[in-house]
């Protein structure tokens, strides 16, 4: 026990303690926002039509920001990066896609881990499907 006090007085003497901190507030800022998350869902989601690909959107009805924790050995392995800071969230949205004869509605819920990726940016990978319910939809005229 003496051995931890001695260590623990020169690392923090050494100014360990100031780089723990700082790491600490960095872990605090890296907690998305539900704005941060409904951003993050539509740029891998929502797709624009083209001649080959028909138009995506995203609705966002409901987001539970949920904890955080330190990436797992499962998330390295699923490719999110070993530094990152991993939060649970419970999405509720409805992903549309657009065809010329009617529109697929599919709501989900959905729980998802949120994170900053290798490029500095959110990123919204799916945990777990809570609920799936496809709808088809007459197109508006």
């Amino acid at each position: 026990m003496r051995a931890i006090g001695l260590i623990t007085l020169v690392l923090v003497a050494s100014g360990y303690s100031a780089c723990v901190l700082r790491a600490a507030e960095a872990a605090k800022a890296a907690v998305p926002t539900a704005a941060d998350v409904e951003k993050a869902m539509q740029g891998q989601y929502e797709k624009p039509g083209s001649a080959t690909s028909q138009k995506v959107t995203v609705e966002i009805h409901s987001i539970k920001i949920g904890s955080s924790a330190a990436t797992n050995e499962q998330d390295k392995i699923d490719g999110i990066p070993p530094a990152a800071t991993v939060t649970a969230a419970l999405i509720d949205y409805t992903q549309r896609t657009f065809y010329n004869d009617a529109t697929l509605a599919n709501r989900r819920t959905i729980v998802a881990k949120v994170f900053i990726d290798k490029f500095g940016e959110w990123c919204v990978m799916t945990d777990a499907v809570r609920k799936s319910e496809d709808v088809r939809e007459a197109p508006k005229k």
